[in-house]
Formats: C-alpha cells, structure tokens, sequence
C-alpha cells in the first residue's frame, strides 16, 4: 500500500506549471508527510492540465466511516468501486518521496523512497470529485525486503497518456509494471514519520540502520 507520501520539491528550481503543462499556477507549499484525509495537489487533463488540490482517499460508497486510499492495479479496471474512475478520471499525483513501513518481530522500521535524479515524480491516480487514491502495484526488487506492494511510478511519457482521455485503457494496463528499482533508493527514518504532526524536512532525514 501507499499511505504516505510527500511534494517538496524545492531542491534546486523546479517550475510545477512547466513540469506539469499546466493551464493555472497553484501555489505549491513543501509537505513532507501528506496522510490520508489531508490535500495534497493532483493533475487532471484539462487542455492543457490543471492543478488541484484533493483529499487523499475516497469515502468507500458501502461505508462513508471507510477510507479508501489505494486501489489495487491488477483490479482497478475491474472492481466497481474504481472503474469508473480508472475509465474517466485519472490524475497524477506529484511527489518527491513516499514512506513504507518494514515490518520486523519488534517493530516497523519507515522508510523513505524516492527516485533518483529528479524532484518531482507521479504516483497514478484516480479520482472522485475532490477526492483521490493511488495506485499499487507488485514490489520491485528495492521495495520487496520492505513492502510486498509500492505505488505505480510513471514516467514523463507515462505520465501524458495517463492523463489523456483517448488512451486505451489495455495500454494503461502496461504502465502497472514495478518501476525499476536501479532508478529508486530507500533509506530508513525516523519515527517522526509516524505522526502526520510532523511535517518539517526531520521527517525524510537518514537514520543509521538498525540492521548494520
């Protein structure tokens, strides 16, 4: 799963109107530990896109108590609870980072995972009016000692079709593959993670591992 994430990507100059094509200018403030129920910007396809913020998670339409924050990539097109939206309303969901929990016989180790060489990379997503989740997928071989799932990465490329409204939803399909794991790294934080409170640049700061 994908439960945590972050966007702040300030790091050098990275322009999100030009990085995204988009039509408006949010303004677009460093969060490092978005959780879900809090806003965190998505793309839609807008000719050209637009910049919103939304919710991370949908109230589940059998329980409005139930959050859902992902949807699995090998059902996405498949489930009626997500159909619709993986037919009619996808988004990108920009990020500079996101956080998994490595489960041990004493605890969970976080993780922070990125990937390499750029400031600004997309999560596929999809949406309800103001509201989205993120897709997962399998684990590539970086994440699979960590997690058994990881979010679907898309490249720039990617990232064009998945928003275009013409792209046939079995070429969508082949951009659920792992991101390659020689592309990402992961390193082990804190447990500041652990509290959505915490949203300074403490939160992605390298811990010396507990396994070394």
């Amino acid at each position: 799963m994908c439960g945590a994430f972050g966007f702040a990507p300030f790091k050098g100059s990275v322009n999100i109107a030009l990085r995204y094509h988009l039509s408006n200018k949010p303004e677009v403030k460093a969060s490092y530990n978005i959780r879900p129920t809090l806003k965190a910007l998505t793309i839609t396809r807008n000719s050209p896109n637009k910049g919103e913020f939304k919710s991370f998670g949908i109230k589940a339409t059998w329980n409005e108590k139930q959050l859902l924050i992902n949807a699995k990539s090998e059902t996405v097109g498949k489930l009626r609870t997500f159909k619709g939206m993986f037919e009619k309303s996808r988004c990108l969901v920009p990020a500079s980072h996101f956080f998994e929990w490595q489960k041990t016989e004493d605890r969970k180790i976080p993780y922070a995972i990125t990937v390499k060489d750029t400031n600004a990379f997309s999560f596929a997503g999809i949406f309800r009016d103001d509201a989205f989740v993120i897709l997962t997928t399998k684990p590539n071989s970086l994440m699979k000692p960590i997690h058994n799932r990881m979010p679907v990465v898309l490249t720039e490329k990617e990232e064009e079709m998945w928003l275009d409204p013409e792209t046939p939803t079995s070429k969508l399909e082949e951009f659920f593959e792992p991101f390659p794991s020689d592309k990402m790294e992961a390193w082990e934080v804190s447990d500041l993670v652990n509290s959505s409170r915490n949203q300074t640049k403490d939160v992605i700061s390298p811990v010396e591992s507990s396994s070394q």
